[in-house]
């Protein structure tokens, strides 16, 4: 009997520490990380023509943000880039003060409660119209927003300031 216990004693204390060791855990798998960049789909402006705005006038935005896992905020700031052929003609010399190259640059923040999907319909970027007495041109849009883990993109579109 001595023998029995010497031999089936380790291979269950074995046996026994298999078990335990390879017992599955309750605790539920981590989440992987998101890298999943935020998109942006635009109505206005948009690439098939909807791009020229007159001045006086509002610069109005329409688009869909969207991300897999939440978004967070979009900045919008505009640049100018260069003068339309007769713009100089008018003795207009500054560009739109809300241009990040002009006296008073802005900046619109649209700001998302972690929505997935959020459509934005903004009637007056900057919240004024376009200055009457600004140069004409070519200015670009840039859209730099972000989700809740904090995953960036950034859009850019150009428009033009006509008059």
């Amino acid at each position: 009997m001595n023998k029995f216990f010497k031999i089936i004693f380790p291979i269950a204390i074995i046996l026994l520490g298999l078990t335990v060791s390879c017992g599955g855990s309750d605790d539920p798998a981590p989440t992987p990380p998101d890298t999943e960049k935020p998109t942006v789909t635009f109505t206005k402006p948009n690439a098939s023509g909807s791009t020229s705005y007159t001045k006086g006038a509002a610069l109005d935005i329409d688009a869909t943000f969207a991300d897999n896992d939440g978004l967070a905020e979009c900045k919008i700031t505009i640049t100018y880039n260069e003068a339309t052929p007769s713009a100089g003609l008018k003795g207009i010399t500054d560009p739109w003060k809300k241009a990040t190259n002009g006296s008073d640059p802005g900046e619109h923040v649209v700001t998302f409660n972690g929505e997935k999907s959020k459509k934005v319909e903004i009637s007056q970027l900057f919240n004024e119209n376009i200055e009457t007495e600004c140069k004409g041109g070519s200015y670009t849009l840039t859209f730099d927003f972000k989700d809740k883990s904090g995953n960036e993109a950034i859009e850019k579109v150009d428009v033009t300031i006509e008059g």
